[in-house]
């Protein structure tokens, strides 16, 4: 087998892109933040970070190397530190690894006046001669 067959082609390695075939140096094509590029990756936003996780490294290659989201936060597909990562709105609480598209809401006869609360321990009771319901 010659060193131009197709066979003879090694994949990009894991952390990494190759946007052209047959790339002799992958060096500094590190995957972009926020995303994971496996063994073979053609492009820096290979597989996002699934949602209810994060990460600003640039050189992993599998979804269990994103971080989970932080208590009393919510995240995005492919966040970062400083995008996609939300705080969790009043009336809701956000444990670990929240996604962005789920809501834990408070129990009826709770809130939570404030922002970034982290477990159904955050809220609190409704004032006396008032009441509250769920969310």
């Amino acid at each position: 087998m010659g060193i131009g067959d197709a066979e003879a082609l090694v994949k990009c390695p894991p952390g990494f892109y190759c946007p052209e075939e047959a790339m002799t140096n992958y060096k500094g094509n590190h995957c972009s933040a926020g995303y994971y590029c496996p063994a073979g990756s053609t492009s820096s936003t290979e597989k996002p970070c699934p949602e209810g996780t994060f990460s600003d490294s640039r050189d992993i290659f599998d979804a269990s190397q994103c971080l989970n989201c932080p208590r009393g936060f919510k995240c995005e597909e492919a966040s970062t530190s400083s995008t996609g990562i939300h705080p969790c709105p009043e009336h809701q609480y956000c444990p670990l690894r929240t996604k962005f598209s789920e809501t834990y809401n408070c129990t009826a006869g709770t809130y939570a006046p404030y922002e970034k609360s982290k477990s159904l321990e955050d809220c609190i009771e409704c004032p006396f001669g008032s009441y509250c319901i769920s969310g």
